[in-house]
């Protein structure tokens, strides 16, 4: 029955699985094998909610170790609700990371991940990025921060919070991993665990094979095209693929697949908006808000 110690609870798109996959390298730290097993989010279904297989992710590790995992949905109040009192009632000593990115920028990043990853995966977009606030507000709020905190506080002292700014990780991600390292009291190891970068989940390279696949998949249905690929010379393969990338074909298809822009008086609505949560970062937490102007 062993739970986590700790968890890495968000925000989404604000570099949560490369922290998780640097995490990994501590000998001190036992990271889940399954970065979001998301077990204390009462939307999943029961598989994702059976108790013997969420702690079967941790029973390897040694008495040494500090377990954790890393579910963003757990900072996704008011559509998933009572992650904090659940994962209290499992462990009231728990801590917290959790990574701030930019609010509005953060807001567009995860509308695009939630489009071409989660609810409309490998469809061409429909929606202006306006309309998709209204029909999936989870993007939202999610950048509310001081929204999702309370929830915590409620249950947990302040002092089991850590709050880090994206992107000062994505500059110097060794004075980040450092402060980790000492908020959780293991052996400073940001140096050595930072030598050979990560950039885990990235969303241009994903997106990257998505163009080049459904670019490629109408030609690939041309009876005996497919095997004619396969027997190409890797360079004509490659030579090929770029021509028709760059043909009517591929524009066509980069365009459809391309994300509407956010409209200049949306960025600052959304500002104006997230200005009364940032301000409480700042007061209640001294978080250098700063971090985010750049």
């Amino acid at each position: 029955m062993r739970f986590p110690d700790f968890f890495v609870i968000g925000a989404a798109k604000s570099g949560t699985s490369t922290l998780h996959d640097y995490l990994s390298r501590h000998p001190g730290l036992w990271m889940s094998s399954t970065k979001e097993p998301c077990f204390f989010d009462p939307l999943q279904p029961p598989e994702r909610r059976d108790l013997g297989r969420y702690l079967a992710l941790f029973e390897g590790a040694d008495e040494s170790q500090l377990c954790a995992e890393s579910s963003v949905n757990y900072t996704m109040w008011p559509k998933i609700a009572d992650v904090p009192k659940s994962i209290s009632q499992a462990n009231p000593k728990a801590r917290f990371i959790y990574l701030l990115r930019e609010p509005v920028r953060r807001c567009y990043s995860h509308f695009i991940h939630r489009h071409e990853r989660e609810v409309f995966r490998g469809k061409p977009y429909t929606m202006s990025f306006e309309e998709y606030l209204e029909f999936d507000p989870v993007i939202t709020y999610t950048s509310d921060y001081a929204s999702q905190i309370r929830r915590y506080l409620d249950y947990f002292p302040k002092e089991s919070l850590l709050l880090l700014p994206f992107e000062l990780f994505v500059k110097e991600p060794a004075r980040v991993l450092r402060r980790v390292h000492e908020f959780l009291g293991v052996e400073d190891r940001s140096e050595v665990d930072t030598l050979e970068p990560l950039h885990t989940n990235s969303t241009d390279v994903v997106k990257g094979h998505m163009l080049h696949n459904m670019t490629v998949a109408p030609l690939q249905r041309i009876p005996g095209l497919r095997a004619a690929y396969r027997l190409m010379p890797e360079r004509l393969r490659a030579a090929s693929i770029s021509v028709l990338e760059s043909s009517p074909l591929g524009r066509r298809t980069r365009r459809r697949f391309t994300p509407p822009p956010m409209l200049p008086e949306t960025r600052k609505r959304l500002k104006e908006q997230y200005e009364a949560s940032t301000a409480y970062l700042a007061s209640e937490f001294g978080f250098d808000v700063g971090h985010w102007a750049q």
